[in-house]
């Protein structure tokens, strides 16, 4: 009796298999194992690696084979990311003649190498690689619309559920985070995480996912609307049906967002919701009443938030966590930095070790990043890696872009993770948001479900 081994049946196995450690990096890497700092960091490293081990048959399929996102998505980007990878690697082990006049030849301890701190620069270097693996590994385990949108609905529900927590435990005046004493941000919700700004960006990012379905429901008509009594029985209909939960994650995360009082991250958070709307409407050629609608009941729920936020975040306005002149200063000093080495950096994740060589006296406070992510990559990695960096992101945006032509699934897909992309790149100019893996999963996971097959596209 002959046995035949169906490979296409084993390699879609494997994809169920990563598909249950990928909810889980979702629903718990918001816990202090990533979101309080880098001590459980390499946790997430090994699941994502395990998740590579489950894929790495299909990877190798879908680059030969039409039929998942991995198979019309450049090549050329995942190149240049590639790239940018392998930088980080070379600065921890190539040699480099520091000059003498180089602030980072007195250094004690400093090594020859490009990377002022080795073994920290390795240990980034494989954070983004892991990064970069997990988003080739979602374009290689997604073959529709359906896929990605289940995924979006999930990460609604996990990034509400975590702003509910936040919600009962800033009332219940908990000063913990789950089980860690809470050493910052003591009057702004911060939910599992320490910092607000933080998690403030964790909830805009499930903030887009949810106001993008919510207006997919509104534009395809499921909220759509002749006549004033008719609207009233659709509204209703939509609370009595299967949809409701938008509402209620639509004004949770709105609320909790609000709580943390990150002037930053909600003002973010609100350019990305206006990017959504915006260009939401170009496709119909201007705003129509089923967008005054969306808008109406966002805005009710935005008024709901602030009235039970708006003693906190009213005295968050009255106060600043940095001082605005000493962040001035620390950019200047960023600006020499890069004129003694513009272009081979200190070495990803180096920062600290040479913003410590160049900090003046005068500069108070504790700086272990720049809280600007795009001066602390040309300081670390140098200006012509993060240029490459910059632009295979900015490329992957436009191959993404590509899909708001297209109707139904595949242009809300395209909003959501261009509104999430706003929000990461707006309030990387004044944070590092990036830095914290319970973050930038979530918004690569977002990112990587946001792109669909051009040509293949799926109607309402």
């Amino acid at each position: 009796m002959e046995i035949r081994v169906d490979l296409v049946s084993i390699i879609d196995l494997l994809g169920l298999k990563m598909r249950p450690l990928l909810y889980f990096l979702i629903a718990l890497s918001p816990l202090p194992l990533a979101s309080v700092g880098s001590v459980w960091q390499w946790f997430w490293v090994l699941v994502v690696g395990l998740m590579a081990l489950f894929i790495s048959f299909k990877i190798y399929r879908s680059s030969s084979e039409e039929g998942t996102t991995l198979s019309s998505f450049p090549k050329w980007i995942i190149s240049l990311c590639t790239v940018f990878i392998a930088w980080g690697f070379i600065q921890a082990a190539a040699e480099y003649p520091f000059l003498p006049t180089d602030p980072r030849s007195l250094a004690p301890g400093v090594t020859s190498t490009l990377a002022l701190n080795p073994f920290k620069t390795q240990a980034v270097a494989a954070m983004f690689a892991s990064h970069f693996l997990l988003f080739v590994m979602i374009l290689a385990s997604t073959r529709n619309s359906y896929d990605s949108l289940s995924m979006l609905k999930f990460i609604g529900h996990v990034t509400s559920a975590y702003a509910i927590y936040g919600i009962y435990a800033h009332f219940s005046d908990v000063k913990m985070v789950l089980w860690f004493d809470k050493w910052t941000s003591g009057d702004s919700l911060t939910s599992t995480f320490v910092n607000r700004n933080n998690f403030a960006t964790y909830c805009g990012l499930g903030l887009c996912v949810v106001v993008g379905q919510f207006q997919a429901l509104v534009g395809n008509g499921k909220l759509a609307f002749g006549s004033k009594r008719l609207g009233r029985l659709d509204l209703l209909s939509f609370f009595g049906g299967r949809d409701w939960w938008l509402i209620v994650e639509l004004l949770v995360l709105l609320t909790a967002l609000m709580l943390t009082a990150s002037r930053a991250g909600i003002v973010a958070s609100l350019v990305a919701i206006l990017l959504l709307v915006v260009v939401g409407a170009r496709k119909k050629q201007g705003l129509d009443a089923r967008d005054f609608y969306f808008v109406g009941i966002f805005i009710a729920c935005m008024i709901t938030a602030l009235l039970l936020s708006s003693d906190v975040f009213l005295r968050r306005l009255e106060l600043s966590s940095l001082d605005s002149a000493s962040r001035i200063e620390v950019y200047s000093v960023i600006l020499n930095i890069l004129k003694d080495g513009p272009f081979l950096g200190s070495g990803l994740g180096g920062f600290e070790d040479v913003f410590r060589l160049y900090r003046p006296p005068s500069v108070d406070g504790y700086f272990s990043r720049a809280h600007n992510e795009y001066l602390e990559l040309a300081v670390t990695a140098g200006l012509f890696f993060t240029l490459i960096l910059i632009f295979g992101i900015l490329s992957c945006l436009v191959f993404i872009g590509r899909q708001l032509k297209s109707k139904g699934r595949s242009r809300q897909l395209a909003l959501t993770g261009l509104a999430g992309s706003m929000l990461i790149g707006v309030h990387s100019l004044v944070d590092f948001p990036t830095q914290i893996p319970a973050v930038s999963y979530l918004y690569l996971v977002i990112l990587a479900t946001s792109v669909q097959k051009i040509g293949g596209c799926d109607q309402d």
